[in-house]
């Protein structure tokens, strides 16, 4: 009976009343660690997950790495070779300038609006030009020469495509063969004008001294003709030159 009562006891209730507690706290763990070890592993299946993406993006990183390590090669051999063509076009258009030059021809470039492309040095003699004066209208520019119909002639020759080809005088008295010329590509194109002024003035001054020469013999001629007494004319070696 003792020990009934002991079993009983409020110390027993209690220490039962602990152990259900414990108990339940105890189911209650091992349920939050079954519920944590399920999410886990959820989380390490996602985290294996993710990895092999990232894997798989590091893969194609690589991939991309390459391919852009072989476009930049591809890059920098294209612009080796751009840079080849540049230093080329660039000689090319050195040789062109100093053979032009050597010419001793003034030369003109003119686009289809008879603007100012480019010209030779001797051109500076006859327009007053300046290297700011590209893409200058030529009608704008102060002319050496006693003409003003370069810019009529020129729209002409665009007009027909027709060369024109005169003499002009200089303002110093220098006279120059003035040709205007269409400007073609290498594809047939028109595309502005070329105009070129070439010396003649020796030429003219040659010309001139024939015509007065010339001029010179009909009016001693003349005067043989129209006198009435004999006459001999004799050149530097006293042969009879007139009589």
């Amino acid at each position: 009976r003792a020990s009934d009562e002991t079993d009983d006891s409020p110390h027993t209730r209690e220490l039962e009343r602990e152990l259900r507690h414990t108990q339940e706290s105890l189911q209650s763990t091992v349920e939050e660690l079954e519920t944590s070890n399920e999410e886990l592993k959820s989380s390490n299946e996602e985290l294996q997950s993710t990895n092999e993406e990232l894997q798989s993006t590091n893969e194609e990183l690589e991939t991309s790495k390459e391919e852009m390590q072989s476009l930049n090669e591809e890059l920098t051999t294209v612009n080796a070779e751009l840079e080849s063509k540049v230093d080329a076009l660039s000689r090319a258009n050195d040789d062109m300038q100093n053979l032009l030059n050597s010419t001793d021809i003034a030369t003109l470039f003119l686009d289809d609006d008879l603007h100012i492309q480019r010209y030779t040095e001797q051109a500076r003699n006859i327009i007053n030009l300046i290297p700011t004066d590209i893409g200058r209208p030529i009608g704008d520019l102060v002319s050496g020469l006693r003409y003003d119909g370069v810019v009529g002639d020129a729209q002409g020759v665009l007009r027909t495509l027709e060369r024109k080809e005169m003499q002009v005088e200089g303002r110093d008295g220098t006279w120059y063969l003035m040709r205007i010329l269409p400007y073609r590509t290498a594809d047939n194109v028109i595309d502005g004008l070329v105009i070129t002024f070439i010396d003649i003035t020796d030429t003219k001054q040659a010309e001139a001294a024939t015509e007065a020469e010339q001029q010179g013999r009909a009016l001693l001629q003349t005067i043989f003709d129209t006198i009435q007494v004999p006459a001999l004319v004799l050149d530097a070696d006293l042969r009879v030159d007139k009589a």
